[in-house]
């Protein structure tokens, strides 16, 4: 960006801040007025077999933001704060496809309530999560 900031904040500190992540992906998608899905959707789908090189910088970018959510999470089960049969892991995994999927389908339908819909889901699932600190 010119300003020097990213369309998508991927530091999560707080639920606020996940929240946030999923908005701002919805966000950036309607400043393109939901013509585009995700760009490294975009790029990963236009590849061959010899983008052998392509595929491993993509994974390298999907596995920094995992690790940015899953530590997130990793944190609020240290204090209690989530079910301790979560897999923090899965869990960021989840986000990844959650937000994916919202900006095909927002792609597809042309529309913002579409991935607002699927984040809206995805957010009650996560907090179902959440368990209250003692």
């Amino acid at each position: 960006m010119e300003n020097g900031k990213a369309p998508v904040k991927h530091d999560i500190q707080s639920w606020d801040d996940l929240e946030l992540w999923f908005i701002q992906h919805i966000d950036l998608q309607d400043r393109f007025r939901m013509a585009r899905a995700c760009p490294f959707g975009t790029i990963a789908n236009g590849l061959s077999e010899q983008d052998d090189l392509i595929r491993v910088d993509l994974c390298r970018i999907f596995e920094a933001v995992k690790s940015k959510i899953a530590a997130f999470f990793t944190k609020e089960k240290a204090q209690g704060r989530l079910a301790p049969v979560v897999n923090e892991e899965a869990l960021a995994d989840y986000c990844l496809g959650v937000v994916q999927g919202a900006m095909l389908m927002g792609k597809i339908k042309r529309t913002r309530h579409a991935t607002e819909v699927v984040v809206r889901e995805a957010l009650a699932h996560l907090r179902q999560s959440i368990r209250s600190v003692p």
